[in-house]
């Protein structure tokens, strides 16, 4: 039985239809191969915080739908294999222009509902979790609240960020000969990304936990000459937070592009300050306090990440055993750290870069594939003799590619992103 219908949550939000097609699509399909307990239906889209676009007659949709499937036993390979083929086939019929939409999804047995993680994500499916299909099993989940917040996982929320902007950024704005098509596709990931500084801030520095993009920049507008943490931010800061929802909402861009991308970037940079007091700090000062001091990420998760950390080498180092010695240093390398200074540095090679400060450019580049390196098991190669554009794009590719199983990204998605183009 149906709860929630999924009529009355396209009604309720005036979604397109198209979203209760997809929504009605992928019920059928788990349903039918995973025979589940319950679908919950999370993220932006039982939020009403759901982005698309009217072209026309065209619907274009820049929000993922997210889902947790809860079963009573653990699903077979050969089912999950089943359903991810079907997923792609939906999302391969929708022929959507940009690369940003994706059916998401997690499986969870029946044991596992008391152990979800106290993570923002829990915190968020508890509260605006909509049952399409069985039982209401919201009432499993755990409570959330700022006094069992997994802290290392939100602060990680800054490399997934970070991440994030890079691998969606269009390969012709690079190259400066992006249309106005992805130009407004890179403004949307910038303002979409811009929208987590408040998730992440608002738990660690104000002890404030909110479960909407609106509720936490309205939070902010209103409260933020109250904190201390305000004047660690840009100036802009505030008015930009205003602009990022307002484009999430659908409205229209009036700012450009690369102006919202220095902002977020910078932002970013200033959250990380904050965390690590060092206010004022330079990217060179803040990536070598990364190194040395960290952020916790892994705070509650050591144990769990060492161990694939050590099948990890062991893998890596059979298939370069002359280099084990050498190898052995990276055990002592904070992995996620490492990674968020790679993504800083590529992020304001790329903004000098479009900014017209070419030498700058090159030298944040070095610096980014230096990093890249200390977590590779070989060597960069180089390209020098290619463009910069052509070079920043090779370094991307590489860091998807080598990097997503050190992290445990899904690389494989994330490459089919990094080459989209507009057509």
């Amino acid at each position: 039985m149906r709860h929630t219908t999924i009529e009355s949550i396209c009604s309720e939000y005036n979604y397109p239809e198209i979203i209760c097609n997809l929504l009605t699509s992928f019920v059928d399909v788990v349903c039918h191969l995973v025979n589940p307990l319950s679908i919950l239906l999370i993220g932006s889209t039982p939020r009403g915080e759901l982005t698309w676009y009217k072209r026309g007659d065209y619907v274009d949709l820049f929000s993922d739908l997210e889902f947790i499937i809860f079963v009573a036993k653990n699903v077979s390979r050969k089912a999950v294999r089943d359903l991810n083929n079907k997923i792609t086939e939906i999302e391969g019929s929708l022929k959507l222009t940009n690369p940003i939409f994706h059916i998401d999804y997690g499986i969870i047995s029946k044991k596992d509902f008391s152990r979800m993680r106290p993570i923002i994500r829990t915190y968020e499916a508890k509260i605006h979790g909509r049952t399409l299909y069985g039982q209401d099993i919201r009432y499993n989940i755990p409570e959330v609240s700022t006094a069992n917040l997994d802290i290392g996982k939100t602060r990680e929320l800054i490399l997934v960020r970070l991440w994030n902007m890079l691998i969606f950024i269009p390969s012709r704005i690079v190259k400066q000969k992006g249309s106005n098509y992805e130009e407004m596709v890179f403004n949307y990931i910038m303002c979409r990304n811009m929208l987590d500084i408040p998730t992440i801030l608002l738990p660690l520095l104000s002890n404030v936990l909110l479960s909407t993009y609106k509720q936490r920049v309205e939070y902010i507008v209103e409260k933020h000459l109250h904190f201390d943490w305000t004047t660690s931010f840009s100036e802009n800061f505030v008015e930009c937070l205003k602009y990022a929802l307002l484009v999430k909402q659908g409205g229209q861009s009036n700012l450009p592009a690369k102006k919202m991308y220095h902002e977020t970037v910078d932002n970013y940079l200033n959250l990380i300050r904050y965390l690590l007091s060092i206010q004022g700090a330079t990217l060179d000062q803040v990536c070598s306090e990364l190194e040395r001091k960290g952020l916790d990420i892994l705070r509650g998760r050591w144990v769990k990440w060492a161990a694939y950390e050590r099948l990890f080498f062991i893998k890596q180092s059979l298939a370069s055993p002359k280099e084990l010695l050498r190898n052995l240093t990276w055990f002592k390398i904070k992995k996620r750290e490492a990674c968020i200074c790679i993504l800083l540095n590529m992020h304001y090679s790329l903004l000098n870069y479009l900014g017209g400060n070419y030498k700058k450019a090159e030298l944040l580049l070095e610096v980014a594939s230096g990093f890249q390196e200390k977590l590779l098991f070989r060597n960069n190669d180089t390209i020098k003799t290619k463009s910069f554009s052509e070079r920043w794009l090779y370094l991307r590719r590489q860091f998807v590619i080598q990097l997503s199983s050190i992290l445990r990204f899904p690389g494989q998605y994330f490459t089919k992103v990094i080459d989209w183009e507009y057509e």
